[in-house]
């Protein structure tokens, strides 16, 4: 066994929390088992019974460099985020119903190790509970049904559907706003997913930080968004019907086009998640450039 030692502590060395330190760094998954086999059989071969925690990094470091400077950099960028001298990623994953927000922020989040993964639905439920359906029954609604509680009259030029819609954003994004202040201020690298996350609901002083990453997913093809619902269904062990989704399918397909001409607008990246994985590529990289460019700044 090969022990690991660190300030005051020893803990085995695990080659999959070595595959996740480089994963995260942008190493392919299939790539980052191989390199974590060969620096066990490295240390192995070298019958190292004990290595500190630096040495082991400054190892890991020294061939990942040999193989890829980039990735080398952006590991050395996770080794100072986890001693805290540097500010935590705080990734912001929006998107119409059913585009896969929640698949696609959850898979990011375990890629880059972030433990804190919220998403807007848990945030609405909760102000549902605090706040009474009497005074904003826009709420309590679905998003795609909400204009159904409206109490007040809107103008005919206005549309009942999106106005119920950024009615029920803003009280959400009240909650979305708190998260982030709380992972700014605690140091807590953090992911916020859902269809509430929308642009111009979050303050420009948050996404002028390098460190708060908002992105957008699209789904341009109506048939493969549709399908979406019936295998969300399917997974869920129909738990989640897929009916009240089909039968809303226009209203929901309306407030997504809504959100990406916000994002357009404010020249938000819109990702096209046809490839989930390809899409979890993109945010990595692009989370992983801005740790970067931060990084190079300070």
């Amino acid at each position: 066994m090969i022990l690991v030692k660190g300030r005051g502590y020893q803990t085995p060395f695990v080659k999959d929390m070595l595959v996740q330190s480089v994963t995260r760094a942008g190493m392919k998954p299939w790539q980052a088992h191989s390199f974590a086999s060969e620096v066990a059989d490295e240390l192995l071969g070298k019958e190292i019974n004990g290595i500190t925690s630096e040495e082991l990094a400054e190892l890991v470091y020294t061939r990942l460099k040999d193989l890829n400077e980039r990735v080398a950099e952006r590991y050395n960028i996770w080794r100072e985020i986890g001693k805290g001298d540097h500010e935590p990623p705080i990734i912001l994953l929006g998107g119409g119903t059913g585009v896969g927000t929640t698949t696609v922020g959850t898979e990011v989040a375990h890629r880059m190790g972030i433990k804190n993964v919220i998403a807007t639905d848990s945030i609405r439920e909760i102000m549902r509970k605090t706040v009474s359906d009497k005074l904003l029954p826009v709420l309590h609604a679905s998003s795609y049904d909400a204009h159904k509680c409206m109490k007040v009259p809107i103008a005919k030029e206005k549309d009942k559907v999106i106005v119920s819609f950024l009615l029920q954003t803003w009280a959400v994004s009240v909650g979305i706003e708190a998260i982030i202040e709380r992972a700014m201020k605690e140091g807590t690298p953090t992911m916020v997913e859902g269809l509430h996350v929308v642009p111009g609901f979050i303050p420009e002083n948050y996404l002028k930080q390098d460190n708060v990453l908002l992105f957008m997913l699209h789904l341009k093809d109506e048939k493969e968004h549709k399908n979406r619902f019936y295998s969300r269904a399917f997974e869920t062990k129909f738990k989640r019907s897929v009916e009240s989704y089909i039968e809303n399918f226009e209203h929901i397909r309306k407030i997504q086009k809504y959100i990406m001409g916000l994002a357009k607008d404010g020249e938000i990246p819109i990702l096209e998640n046809t490839d989930a994985e390809r899409t979890v590529t993109e945010i990595m990289d692009q989370s992983i450039s801005a740790m970067v460019k931060q990084r190079r700044k300070s």
